[in-house]
């Protein structure tokens, strides 16, 4: 995902967090914007 800054456009990862019920239906649970998608932005997304 691109995010505009002011007159810069940066690349933003798109964090979501999707639970899957015992028959198959998807909810989206929270949906986060990080820097990058890494180890560290990936702990704070799940871990707060």
């Amino acid at each position: 995902m691109s995010a505009c800054a002011g007159r810069v456009i940066r690349s933003r990862a798109v964090l979501v967090a999707i639970r899957i019920d015992w028959e198959g239906r998807r909810q989206i649970l929270e949906v986060e914007l990080a820097e990058r998608e890494s180890t560290s932005s990936w702990k704070h997304f799940l871990l707060g």
